[in-house]
């Protein structure tokens, strides 16, 4: 064997056998996403993404169903809808890439590394099949992975739920002037301390046994972000203020109360009460003990 051969015949060898990435997926989770949306020729959620990756750095972003960045930067503009945009909507698509500092070569670039996972994490690995809702890569640089989101919550009021006559068991009259009192002292404060997405610590819970009127009578409230619920358009934005949940931003705003007591107003069940929810956070009152 001459000298030229045994040096390509050894580049082929090493080739063969490097470890080439293999996503990880969960496979019994599967998202409503389809593999094209996720990416294929005509739509890629990680465009922008990988537009923005350099190997070595961090790199978080939040993004639509066409790609598009939930929170633009300038000089970003909106990529070519997917197939259907408005039925994907209502979903977020949390994409990261984590570097690891061990001094090794990237053997995937972003658009490969996400290619690879697009494969890998769909059900049967063709066009128009499921995605997975998590997935990940470590190409040896760093890992990428992502997250599918949704379908998210708009920022608006949903229909009420009324409890039904019994359901609290029997106790006495609940008064309307009583309702409306007790649920200032639920509201105290919503305008200064927001409600935050997974921490239970900052829903509110207040009751109180009616002592003007109907001694021993139940009241109570509870105001609480829904769990696994996310804003449909604001990922960044996880931290709701009670006395206007319609508005992330602004807390200068009291439909708290009326909120509360429209679920003793609004349903005809005997004063026992109900829930309604608004963009994520749920608003109860309950003629119900502890």
């Amino acid at each position: 064997m001459k000298r030229w051969q045994q040096f390509i015949l050894i580049a082929v060898v090493g080739f063969a056998s490097a470890e080439v990435p293999k996503p990880e997926c969960q496979p019994e989770k599967f998202s409503d996403i389809p593999s094209n949306v996720f990416g294929s020729d005509k739509n890629s959620i990680y465009g922008h993404f990988c537009d923005s990756w350099v190997a070595g750095n961090e790199l978080k972003m939040t993004v639509d169903a066409a790609g598009n960045d939930r929170k633009p930067k300038a000089g970003l503009t909106r990529r070519t809808p997917p197939p259907n945009p408005n039925t994907w909507s209502h979903y977020n698509f949390d994409l990261s890439f984590e570097p690891t500092d061990n001094g090794k070569k990237c053997a995937f670039n972003c658009k490969d590394a996400f290619t690879a996972m697009t494969q890998a994490c769909s059900n049967t690995g063709t066009i128009g099949t499921l995605m997975a809702k998590t997935g990940k890569v470590d190409v040896g640089c760093g890992v990428f992975d992502f997250n599918i989101v949704g379908p998210t919550v708009p920022l608006a009021q949903q229909d009420r739920h009324c409890y039904s006559t019994n359901e609290f068991g029997s106790h006495g009259d609940i008064h309307p002037g009583t309702v409306s009192f007790y649920s200032g002292f639920a509201c105290a404060g919503t305008a200064v301390t927001p409600i935050k997405r997974g921490d239970p610590a900052t829903n509110i819970h207040f009751e109180r046994f009616g002592l003007v009127r109907g001694g021993g009578v139940p009241y109570q409230y509870n105001i609480y972000w829904k769990d696994g619920c996310v804003l449909d358009y604001v990922p960044g934005y996880d931290a709701v203020f009670p006395a206007n949940p319609l508005d992330v931003k602004d807390p200068g705003h009291t439909a708290c109360q009326q909120l509360l007591v429209d679920n003793f107003q609004n349903c005809n069940n005997g004063g026992v009460g109900g829930s309604v929810q608004v963009g994520c956070l749920v608003y109860e009152f309950k003629a119900q003990k502890s």
